[in-house]
C-alpha cells in the first residue's frame, strides 16, 4: 500500500478539548479518506521546518513562516 498524503492543519482549528473551532469548517472529507492522513501541527506562532518534514499539504489560518522554516 502507498504512503498516505500528509496534511498538516494549524493547531487553530482546534480546541484545547480536541473538539473544532470551526464547526462550519469541514474536515470530514480529509479525516475520513484513507488515503490521507491529517496532522495537527504544535500551537507555535512560528513553523518550524521540523514540524513540516514529511508533511505534503498545509491548511494553515494564523500560523507565518520566517527563514528558520525553510
Amino acid at each position: 500500500m502507498p504512503e498516505k498524503f500528509r496534511v498538516g492543519l494549524s493547531a487553530d482549528f482546534r480546541n484545547a478539548d480536541g473538539s473544532p473551532t470551526f464547526r462550519d469548517f469541514d474536515l470530514a472529507p480529509l479525516i475520513d479518506d484513507p488515503r490521507v492522513e491529517t496532522v495537527f501541527l504544535e500551537p507555535e506562532s512560528v513553523l518550524s521546518a521540523r514540524q513540516l518534514e514529511d508533511i505534503d499539504a498545509l491548511i494553515l489560518l494564523a500560523h507565518r513562516f520566517d527563514s528558520g522554516s525553510v
